[in-house]
């Protein structure tokens, strides 16, 4: 099958070419002359790198037994550890009686795609700070629908690796270092991003950016949306050796565009590389199972990071994103480091998050909206102590309120007053204004902090094993996996 869509030649398979009304930013260009592009020499190490992922090999009967071995563990033992957890929550109002009703076209979809497991795909989509980054709540809840109502595939990814410690579940992701990643979290920043928070920027033809999903899994459909610019140039899709298609991004407009890769028989291995006649942007890469239905869970986090980052980025991007991806269900996750803040302003943040919510609820019409209030967090001032061990020997306690009043005014003094772990000042503030925010659009806010309770991650960083970090403000593994159990049971409670 040969189709032609704009510039675009296929081979064996079938490619849809869509873009969205132009989004025009500047964008800063490698070196040119005469119109040509000059390629800047790579260093050693991305050469290093490129023959380094290029050599990864697996087997993946072998990864699939120990996924799944380590897939069933965690849930059989996050159950367990929720059971017990559990208990000191009761009656909280962690399993609100009215999340059916905010959450009725969530149920709506769910039960569509049990009477047509093999024909509808249900999305769901977070977005929030590290809890979100992480992948580890996220992913736990991805498994434990997925095994449940079906198995749609990984989604939506960030274009390539775009930080350090980028690890998706389900997929392994590697690119050479000569590409650019551009963030969102970056001011100067001028790329054109959608809720992926990042583009990946590249131009020599010896870089790569390589998906391959864990295990037995395969993909059946690949996504991949970049941004059509003037001198914009063109990348070569690969899967398992098989080049599909070479797509060109040069227009005369700067818009998002998106590319649709039929794969009937299955593929392992996805490769993307430009072809050096001009610099091209990825904004994401997305793989599908074969079955259209199932459950396909979408989750985009940026560390360190407010509900504000929405605003920096492209609102046309983001409603195109959605529209597309049409998800039932989408998790805002935000509000830890807001918490942190003890200059934090109220009003200010209230008109900001209402602001941001309104934006993403405009964006997803047919979605039902959860906000994932802030988890318990504590913290310690640096001069109380700087080793654990030294640190661990100061309990958690409630902040008094006399602190909490003269809070910016001790940490400038620098006051031993505060050497107790406590919560941070504003994070009770901010959990407020979300759950009123969210009554009033329509959401539902659940409250993770009511799963460990007060100075609950100081407890939990001092069991063994440990739920949490010694910073009490992450998750171990554990800790993620009996969250994430904790907000299946809430949701399944009412399905």
């Amino acid at each position: 099958m040969i189709r032609v869509i704009g510039s675009a030649t296929l081979t064996a398979f079938a490619i849809i070419a869509l873009a969205a009304g132009p989004a025009v930013l500047p964008v800063d260009g490698v070196a040119r002359a005469d119109g040509k592009v000059t390629i800047q020499p790579r260093d050693r190490l991305a050469r290093k790198n490129k023959h380094a992922i290029e050599a990864v090999t697996r087997d993946p009967r072998a990864e699939e037994r120990e996924r799944e071995t380590l897939i069933r563990r965690r849930i059989e033992e996050a159950r367990e550890r929720w059971k017990e957890e559990g208990r000191s929550v009761a009656g909280s109002g962690l399993f609100g009686s009215s999340m059916g009703r905010a959450l009725s076209k969530f149920y709506a979809s769910l039960r569509k795609l049990k009477r047509n497991p093999n024909k509808h795909r249900l999305t769901i989509v977070q977005l929030g700070d590290s809890h979100t980054a992480g992948d580890h709540f996220s992913g736990y809840l991805r498994e434990r629908l997925q095994r449940r109502f079906g198995d749609a595939g990984r989604g939506m990814l960030a274009p390539g690796r775009p930080y350090r410690y980028y690890r998706p579940y389900q997929t392994h992701v590697m690119q050479t270092l000569g590409w650019n990643v551009e963030s969102s979290r970056r001011s100067v920043s001028q790329a054109l991003m959608g809720i992926t928070g990042y583009a990946l920027r590249g131009v020599d033809p010896e870089d790569e950016v390589i998906l391959e999903p864990k295990g037995l899994k395969s993909f059946h459909s690949v996504e991949v949306e970049f941004v059509r610019r003037k001198n914009g140039g063109s990348f070569t899709v690969i899967v398992d050796g098989k080049k599909i298609s070479t797509v060109r991004t040069d227009a005369r407009k700067r818009a998002p565009s998106r590319v649709i890769f039929k794969v009937p028989s299955g593929g392992r291995r996805l490769k993307i590389s430009p072809e050096g006649d001009g610099e091209v942007d990825l904004l994401s890469v997305s793989l599908y199972r074969k079955r259209t239905g199932g459950v396909a869970y979408v989750s985009h986090g940026i560390s360190g990071e407010t509900v504000n980052i929405i605003d920096r980025w492209s609102q046309k991007i983001v409603r195109w994103q959605f529209r597309h991806l049409d998800p039932a269900l989408v998790i805002v996750a935000y509000g830890t480091n807001e918490g942190f803040n003890y200059r934090l302003k109220p009003d200010e943040y209230e008109r900001d998050f209402r602001a941001r919510l309104s934006l993403l609820k405009s964006a997803a019409p047919n979605a039902s909206f959860v906000i994932l209030g802030a988890p318990d967090s504590a913290t310690l001032p640096r001069w109380c102590g700087r080793t654990a061990a030294r640190r661990d020997k100061y309990e958690c306690r409630k902040l008094r309120s006399s602190h909490a009043e003269n809070y910016g005014k001790l940490i400038a003094k620098r006051s031993d007053d505060l050497c107790y772990w406590h919560e941070p000042p504003a994070l009770e503030t901010v959990r407020s204004i979300q759950k009123r925010v969210a009554k009033q659009l329509g959401a539902y806010y659940w409250d993770w902090s009511k799963v460990m309770g007060r100075c609950g991650m100081d407890a939990w960083t001092r069991k063994d094993p440990a739920l949490a970090y010694a910073d009490r403000v992450h998750m171990t593994t554990r800790g993620y996996d009996v969250s994430a159990e904790a907000f299946f049971q809430s949701l399944m409670r009412h399905d």
